[in-house]
């Protein structure tokens, strides 16, 4: 049925498959990312991951929203907890 819109509207099916769709959800970026910015500040841990975020703190305040919403919000303020990086290395004994 797609394909029908698509030679009428005489565009790629590719192009219209690509679009986004859905509702953003109830909450918009900007209202969510204060959200997710009051959480870490809030919390006595040095720093908190999104799936914390996401889980507990934000669904206890009664605040749904996807998972990847999230990482992606704390990944473009800076908010995500640190991690390590590299390799451990075993000493051989």
């Amino acid at each position: 049925m797609a394909w029908h819109v698509c030679r009428i509207w005489r565009v790629a099916r590719a192009s219209v498959y690509r679009q986004r769709r859905g509702p953003v959800g109830p909450l918009s970026d900007p209202v969510l990312s204060t959200e997710v910015r009051t959480v870490p500040a809030a919390s006595p841990f040095h720093g908190e991951g999104y799936r914390k975020v996401c889980a507990r703190r934000l669904r206890l305040k009664g605040r749904r929203t996807l998972l990847c919403r999230v990482l992606r919000l704390m990944r473009e303020h800076d908010l995500l907890a640190p991690s390590r990086t590299g390799r451990r290395t075993v000493h051989a004994t």
